[in-house]
């Protein structure tokens, strides 16, 4: 029933939650356990397993159901949340946030794909607003409240919180999950899977995730020119490769399911969100390294960013029930408001104060997101048949979040490059402690301090900048898919209107 998506809602917000929670957290934690040289492994085995299991998880729902695999994924999820609790040594904690990161992959997948499922396409437009509005308020929330968490309460109920929600998920969310046994027998359903493209695929995208994670990121013992990074890098170019050669021959000549048809990689434009979580990210750095602010206060002068976004998303799904053909239209607007708004917060002052100008910039950047959320999910049902949905959005899902690690690695490469030149009255020693730790500014003079603090302003600016560049691609993207739809205006609205009936 529809109206119970609301609870699926929950499954999506645990999920989204764990990405950026941790992220105000982490000082915390690895002062908990005097482990400062691996700290950056807690997000980074979140983030490779999260990113590689999105599309699998979609294709096994396809071929398993979605109940069996949104509750498999929903006990891994809070299983192993718990372990993280109550870990009692880094390596633990990694080994542990990474299994909770497969699990929360699935959440947050299959979230996507049950959503349209269950729910008639004349709602559609106005659910996918809710679905997307959730996502957006999870994920620029998780600061504030890992920053509260950590400054109130002990670190471990970052991770413990999710027990109880996933508890009340689990007895909740049943009554509006359909099972989708689309093959008739267990043996039959093992057959279909596509295990070499499946190894292909996890394979490509973990070893790039990974490389893009660690290479030059804070605390890491690689670089861009370590033989570590340079072979994870290859090995991710030879295995995707692979991958797309072994699922062309298996689309053509065999009967194996592939893990997904090729065709959907020019129907839509899968990595229009990159800057979204480059930007959440940037935005509570900068306002602690530059302005001076604590996480909490942090995550709440994000606040300009959220509500727009999450009251957005809703209004453009509730305009895509009104005006079925208007998805991508509301997909190109947001595109330019995103460039908009991220390129004018690359011009802030480096000055301690926050100016209020920034607010404005925050607002267009967060409408910008939120039009643009929903429109992912309506346009790849609109566009693929019923029997590709769920791995569209899977692909959808990976690409959005794969653009996010690739925004996110530049903006570290940058960081690195520049601040210790805009720096280099410090020594390369001061430098490393004080992106450990600000609490080493204590130690400066209050004139270091301001030219410490000035210093992370214009690389801040530089790399907004650059994610502003990058968000070019996807308006540009969303304008061609917009002048595709007016140039066959025919067949759009009879695809659409087929589904509306």
């Amino acid at each position: 029933m529809p109206e119970r998506v609301h609870i699926l809602a929950l499954a999506l917000f645990l999920s989204a939650l764990e990405t950026t929670i941790v992220a105000t957290a982490l000082s915390t934690i690895a002062e908990h356990f005097d482990d400062f040289r691996r700290y950056t492994w807690i997000v980074t085995a979140y983030m490779v397993a999260f990113n590689g299991f999105l599309l699998l998880h979609a294709r096994l729902s396809d071929i398993f159901g979605r109940f069996a695999v949104f509750y498999s994924c929903l006990a891994t999820f809070a299983l192993f949340s718990g372990l993280c609790g109550a870990a009692q040594s880094m390596v633990q904690l990694i080994i542990f946030r990474a299994l909770q990161g497969v699990g929360a992959s699935g959440l947050f997948s299959l979230t996507m794909v049950i959503v349209p499922d269950i729910t008639p396409d004349r709602w559609l437009g106005v659910y996918s607003g809710l679905i997307s509005s959730v996502f957006a308020l999870s994920s620029i929330l998780g600061p504030l409240l890992g920053g509260l968490i950590a400054q109130h309460s002990t670190w471990r109920w970052v991770f413990l919180l999710n027990v109880p929600g996933s508890a009340i998920c689990a007895f909740m969310v049943a009554p509006a999950v359909r099972s989708h046994n689309v093959f008739k027998s267990i043996r039959g359903k093992w057959k279909q899977i596509d295990i070499p493209g499946s190894i292909f695929f996890l394979a490509g995208t973990i070893l790039l995730i990974y490389s893009l994670q660690s290479a030059n990121s804070s605390g890491s013992n690689f670089g861009w020119s370590s033989r570590v990074i340079i072979g994870c890098l290859v090995g991710s170019g030879v295995s995707l490769i692979s991958f797309i050669i072994y699922e062309l021959i298996m689309q053509r000549y065999f009967s194996i399911s592939p893990l997904f048809p090729l065709s959907l990689l020019l129907r839509s434009a899968f990595f229009m969100g990159s800057s979204f979580y480059s930007t959440i990210i940037q935005l509570p750095q900068r306002l602690q390294q530059v302005n001076s602010k604590s996480p909490t206060t942090s995550g709440v002068l994000l606040l300009p960013v959220l509500l727009p976004s999450a009251a957005f998303s809703a209004l453009s799904g509730g305009l895509y029930r009104k005006f079925p053909t208007s998805a991508t239209l509301l997909l190109t607007l947001g595109g330019c408001l995103q460039v908009i708004g991220v390129g004018l917060l690359s011009t802030l002052s480096i000055k301690q104060s926050v100016p209020a100008r920034q607010y404005g910039f925050e607002v267009v950047t967060g409408v910008g997101f939120g039009l643009m959320l929903p429109s992912f999910m309506i346009l790849a049902r609109d566009w693929v048949s019923k029997e590709e949905y769920a791995t569209a959005m899977g692909l959808v899902n990976t690409f959005r979040t794969l653009g996010g690690c690739v925004s996110i690695a530049v903006n570290n490469a940058i960081m690195n490059e520049e601040l210790p030149k805009k720096a280099a009255f410090l020594s390369s020693k001061q430098l490393e402690t004080i992106k450990t730790s600000s609490l080493t500014l204590l130690h400066l003079s209050p004139d270091e301090v301001l030219k410490v603090r000035a210093a992370y302003g214009e690389v801040y600016n530089q790399q907004f900048f650059v994610t502003a560049m990058l968000s070019i691609v996807s308006a540009i993207a969303a304008s061609v898919l917009l002048a595709r739809q007016y140039k066959t205006p025919r067949q759009v609205h009879a695809s659409v209107g087929s589904r509306q009936e």
